[in-house]
């Protein structure tokens, strides 16, 4: 409640009663933001998200105009579908390469602990189709390779269309790697699978 109400010097004495080193660092940390002039909506955002409240540190980020740092925040948190609905809401159009970096580390994360879909999903969130489609082809997960196929346009995709068509072939389902050549018009790649198989 003290530092809620900017009483950084109660707080700083409770947090030494109880011998919290973290928590007495948060309380120097904050009180060199409030003296710099950061916005208060996001000193509290700070506070609010240190003890767990996500949703309201969220809300006073947002409000405080630090849409990027709500997100930054649920990614490290790895909670993507609400991160990416603050990109959706509030980063459109902006200068989004750090909050993109933070959603593509978590990717990677989820792609090293054997999480192929939800990382396949997230490289399709932020506009990384390759390595999705890489991702959704070498981990069998056809469902969500034929929907990403069927929502490419031959003309500014055929590379990634016939990457597709790769790995239906791969993974023997010839019936979506006939559909994803004759997508691209390429006769010769069907012609060939026909008399592979």
């Amino acid at each position: 409640e003290s530092l809620l109400n900017f009483d950084f010097a109660i707080a700083a004495n409770c947090f030494k009663k109880i011998q919290d080193i973290r928590l007495i660092n948060l309380v120097l940390d904050l009180e060199q933001e409030k003296k710099n002039g950061v916005n208060e909506d996001i000193i509290r955002g700070d506070i609010y998200s240190h003890i767990g409240k996500y949703k309201e540190a969220a809300n006073l980020y947002i409000k405080g105009g630090a849409p990027g740092k709500a997100q930054e925040m649920y990614a490290t948190l790895k909670m993507y579908a609400e991160a990416l609905e603050i990109k959706a809401k509030y980063l459109q159009g902006g200068d989004n390469e750090f909050t993109d970096e933070i959603l593509h580390q978590q990717a990677e994360w989820l792609a090293e602990n054997k999480k192929f879909k939800e990382a396949g999903d997230l490289y399709m969130a932020i506009g990384k189709k390759k390595k999705a489609i890489e991702i959704y082809g070498e981990h069998n997960l056809l469902d969500s390779l034929i929907e990403v196929c069927r929502n490419l346009t031959k003309d500014d995709n055929a590379e990634l269309i016939s990457l597709c068509g790769h790995y239906f072939k791969k993974n023997h389902n010839y019936g979506y790697a006939a559909e994803a050549y004759l997508k691209l018009g390429d006769q010769k790649a069907l012609v060939y699978m026909n008399v592979e198989l």
